[in-house]
């Protein structure tokens, strides 16, 4: 988490791994398959310290036999930038 944070902006350890949490939470509720995400009885769960958070799937983008089986949910979207 050095990485991402500047530590000694936080007060103690606990503050950390307080936004550490919230972190690992918000990307379960971005996995790929919605069928994979938290409910959201869940979430708050997770967020009071209530509920064990679960270890994420492996992301679909590396999950290679996920991607290209047959019926796998497929999107296409185009994105353009220009200045302002």
């Amino acid at each position: 988490m050095d990485e991402l944070f500047d530590t000694e902006l936080f007060g103690d350890e606990s503050q950390l791994m307080e936004i550490t949490r919230c972190l690992e939470i918000a990307l379960l509720c971005t996995q790929f398959d919605p069928a994979d995400r938290p409910h959201m009885e869940d979430v708050l769960q997770m967020l009071h310290g209530q509920k064990e958070l679960p270890i994420p799937k492996k992301p679909s983008y590396m999950d290679h036999d996920w991607i290209c089986r047959p019926g796998a949910p497929s999107t296409l979207s185009d994105v353009s930038l220009s200045p302002r």
